[in-house]
């Protein structure tokens, strides 16, 4: 097999499912998800080569379906959740995508398509080139949310439920204190780093888009959003829950 751009990786290490033991990786210049087998052998399971598709709305390239119909736009960040699914950042399209286990059918799993920084649900939450991906045994995705600065986390579980279940908890105790950034809320929230509110700017020299004030990013310690990152890339969780972040800054950092 061809392999190009490989930056990112997962195993699947659940017992008792086929996919067990199963390397899932992405391929960012290509635009691919692959499946290396316990036996060697390596396809795609989603993604196409021709990515950059002309609509009436313009260049669209974050189009759902099943497998090689999909597409993706410099996908790299990729985690099994606990039932098989795969899900991906995809990069430069500012969203988290998942694909099923079966069938292998690719969804829009949270983030508008627009950069920004917003919290909430997922779908109607934004990212800034997320990279870095990793489940977390509590039940959520952790995402190195690059272009924002931030570690985002990522409910795997419904919208709707889990806000119902949280208004309630709310509800029966008034004084309780709101969870830890680091634990399981609802929806997408930002789990360490400092907010930033960008302003949007454009020049001759700088593409539209979202830009930086001056105190958004940078390295320091401190607890949840007294920290700052750099350019948060990847991502991982140790053995009792705590979260390992790689902060490198790219080269072409002045774009975020």
């Amino acid at each position: 097999a061809l392999l190009l751009d490989i930056r990112y990786l997962a195993i699947d290490t659940s017992p008792n499912r086929p996919s067990t033991g199963s390397l899932f990786f992405t391929d960012a210049s290509r635009n691919l998800v692959r499946r290396l087998s316990p036996s060697g052998y390596v396809h795609t399971i989603a993604g196409g080569l021709d990515v950059r598709r002309r609509t009436s709305s313009g260049w669209f390239d974050c189009t759902d379906g099943v497998g090689r119909r999909a597409r993706f736009n410099g996908p790299n960040g990729v985690a099994v959740g606990p039932d098989g699914s795969i899900y991906i950042a995809d990069t430069c399209n500012h969203r988290i995508r998942k694909i099923s286990l079966e069938g292998f059918e690719v969804t829009s799993f949270a983030g508008t398509g627009r950069m920004g920084e917003a919290d909430g649900r997922r779908s109607t939450s934004s990212f800034c080139y997320p990279r870095g991906l990793a489940y977390h045994p509590d039940g959520f995705l952790v995402v190195a949310d690059t272009g924002g600065w931030r570690i985002r986390g990522v409910s795997l579980k419904d919208d709707t439920q889990q806000a119902s279940s949280s208004s309630s908890s709310l509800s029966s105790s008034s004084s309780s204190s709101p969870p830890p950034p680091s634990s399981p809320q609802s929806g997408v929230w930002t789990i360490t780093g400092t907010e930033c509110h960008k302003r949007r700017t454009s020049s001759r020299t700088r593409p539209f888009g979202h830009y930086p004030h001056r105190n958004c990013r940078g390295y320091r310690d401190g607890r949840a959003a007294r920290a700052k990152f750099l350019s948060p890339q990847q991502v991982c969780v140790g053995r009792h829950g705590d979260i390992y972040v790689t902060d490198t800054p790219l080269p072409s950092q002045n774009q975020y």
